[in-house]
């Protein structure tokens, strides 16, 4: 951003105005903007440049317009003091999984993978990957997919993007094909990319595998330097002491002194409450 003005690609400067509309946001998300807009004030303020403002698209059109509407010679912006708080600001790596739009995260992207992929080969590509893909996972869940499914969905496909006027199938092309192609009976939820939120319960497996194959299952990493908060800090290194490797699902021998030590981590973990840790007792 320029000291009078904030520049954003063309593209996105129609978009997201559309999309965002006259909408000003819930009383949460008006807060978080006003104080954002007067750091940007203030930064443009100091004029040692140009400004470079970090945001999701969403809020963009509204801070375009708040920082100008900031007094002219704003002080430092503070944040709230909080008594007795002890504060910290860290990175948390997030998984493709929680990242999903359909996961429940409306600031999410829909489809993680289908969206790396787009990045990284191109959209023809991304489509061969994700009918190959599609194919072989659906097999591992003894679901029904011929090969001739999948040649019909891939002809399916091609005609949607032509009748929707794309060059190549986009990813709502390939959805539609795939479920119209595979699914031979009435749907009781409507397709989980047709609407905004956590799925409904009463999704197609078929539906269900498409969603879970694009979500991924990739997990961030951090660089070993990045600062963590000291518990999650602690569970990386007693995990990697004990040699447990998440996810999976161990066969402990607590009589034995490396199935003891594994023991004692993940009871910690339990106590804790940490998700994903299950105790199971095996029957004799």
């Amino acid at each position: 951003m320029k000291a009078s003005k904030l520049h954003y690609p063309l593209r996105w400067r129609t978009i997201l105005p559309q999309l965002r509309g006259d909408f000003p946001g819930d009383a949460l998300n008006r807060q978080r903007e006003a104080f954002m807009a007067r750091w940007i004030a203030w930064a443009v303020q100091q004029n040692n440049g140009d400004v470079l403002v970090v945001c999701g698209g969403w809020h963009a059109p509204a801070l375009a317009k708040m920082w100008r509407e900031c007094p002219q010679d704003i002080n430092t912006p503070e944040l709230p003091s909080l008594a007795d708080a002890i504060t910290g600001c860290y990175l948390t790596p997030y998984s493709e999984k929680r990242l999903d739009v359909l996961a429940g995260y409306l600031s999410g992207m829909p489809a993680p993978v289908w969206q790396n992929w787009c990045w990284q080969w191109g959209l023809q590509q991304a489509g061969e990957q994700l009918l190959k893909t599609i194919l072989t996972r659906l097999r591992q869940h003894k679901l029904p997919a011929s090969t001739a499914d999948m040649a019909a969905a891939h002809l399916h496909a091609m005609a949607l993007a032509q009748l929707r006027g794309h060059t190549l199938p986009l990813r709502t092309d390939w959805l539609d094909a795939i479920a119209g192609s595979l699914i031979k009976e009435a749907l009781n939820a409507p397709l989980p990319w047709s609407y905004r939120g956590v799925i409904h319960p009463d999704t197609d497996p078929i539906l269900l595998t498409l969603i879970d194959t694009l979500a991924g299952d990739g997990f961030g990493k951090l660089a070993p330097s990045t600062p963590q908060p000291p518990l999650p800090k602690d569970v990386t290194c007693e995990l990697e002491r004990t040699a447990i490797s998440l996810p999976a699902e161990l066969t402990l021998n607590r009589f034995n002194p490396n199935g003891l030590a594994q023991s004692q981590v993940l009871h910690r973990l339990a106590i804790l409450e940490i998700p994903g840790i299950v105790r199971q007792q095996e029957a004799h």
